[in-house]
């Protein structure tokens, strides 16, 4: 199952045509409630209700379990579901979750973040998009955006509203070493590394501390990574996926 970020096929999209995964693997994916076009409902997105959408999605699929990928905040929302639902979970594989239990969580929010809420509150969509997107995915941002999934820069303006939202739900997450302790599945931590960023460093740490036997892989690049280099990511997930296999 790949549950994606800000871009409902940024995950999906650039790995689906990937042999490593795509000829071993059934690939599940969804636009997540609030993306293109699919309704949020009159309840707050949080990620226990995200992680619902995508417990929902497994069982009426007729599936007993399955890796479980997520990109960015697709991370966040991979992790609440193997605490929600862990019989549903064989792997999980998190590509740079956005934690904000580390050090500098809260600088890299107020960088990133405030300067984008100022734009949107504006009424400057494009802008708000663009500093949010150079902070965080690099000056190159829309070559790749465009590249990997066509359409995807005007999908992200269309879909502002719901990330703005889920803002909210990531603050509000709640997660730490008890939640943890419940995770007993294999983990891997993907770090792209082209982006010199301390932030998702003391987020690996933070996996390490939680997972102990958390497994890493480095891929040279922003926090694009299958955008920039699906190969190598389909790859790492491959290799992670056939380490523990689905009995």
């Amino acid at each position: 199952l790949l549950i994606p970020g800000l871009v409902a096929d940024g995950l999906a999209h650039p790995l689906l045509a990937q042999p490593e995964l795509a000829s071993h693997y059934q690939l599940i994916y969804y636009h997540r409630r609030g993306y293109l076009g699919s309704t949020q409902g009159s309840e707050p997105l949080t990620c226990a209700r995200h992680a619902g959408d995508a417990v929902s999605l497994l069982r009426h699929s007729g599936v007993k379990a399955a890796h479980i990928a997520g990109h960015s905040f697709g991370a966040i929302i991979a992790m609440q579901l193997a605490l929600d639902a862990p019989e549903l979970v064989r792997s999980l594989a998190l590509l740079e979750p956005p934690l904000r239990m580390v050090p500098s969580a809260k600088t890299a929010f107020e960088r990133n973040v405030y300067p984008m809420l100022s734009a949107y509150r504006t009424g400057d969509r494009k802008k708000a998009i663009g500093l949010f997107s150079d902070a965080v995915f690099g000056p190159d941002w829309q070559t790749f955006f465009a590249q990997s999934v066509p359409g995807s820069i005007e999908q992200v303006e269309q879909d502002l509203d719901t990330f703005i939202q889920e803002l909210g739900a990531f603050q509000d997450w709640q997660f730490g070493p008890q939640e943890a302790a419940a995770i007993i599945q294999p983990v891997l931590s993907v770090l792209g590394t082209a982006h010199p960023n301390p932030y998702m460093q003391e987020v690996r740490s933070q996996l390490h501390a939680w997972f102990p036997r958390t497994e890493d892989c480095d891929v040279p690049t922003t926090h694009l990574l299958q955008m920039q280099d699906p190969k190598g990511v389909a790859q790492a997930l491959a290799g992670f996926f056939s380490r523990h296999p689905i009995s």
